[in-house]
């Protein structure tokens, strides 16, 4: 398989897998890349990778949403940098 397209594999089973419930993706990981052990490690590495990128996001993001939910901020308070 050319690299174009075995990048093009990794990128649809990424995508295929981060749709899945996390204790579902093994198993769909399994079964669609075969006896391609590579593959099936490049994807697990992006997928774990994602998962660490998304928690600091998520984290991120519910902080500021609980902030904005408090009430309205004090006069006077500086927001960013």
């Amino acid at each position: 398989m050319d690299p174009a397209a075995r990048w093009q594999r990794i990128d649809e089973l990424f995508y295929a897998a981060l749709d899945l419930d996390p204790q579902a993706r093994p198993v769909f990981l399994l079964q669609a890349c075969g006896s391609d052990v590579e593959l099936l490690k490049e994807v697990e590495f992006l997928l774990n990778s994602s998962e660490q990128t998304l928690g600091f996001a998520r984290k991120a993001v519910s902080q500021i949403a609980r902030l904005q939910t408090v009430g309205p901020q004090p006069a006077g308070k500086l927001v960013g940098a």
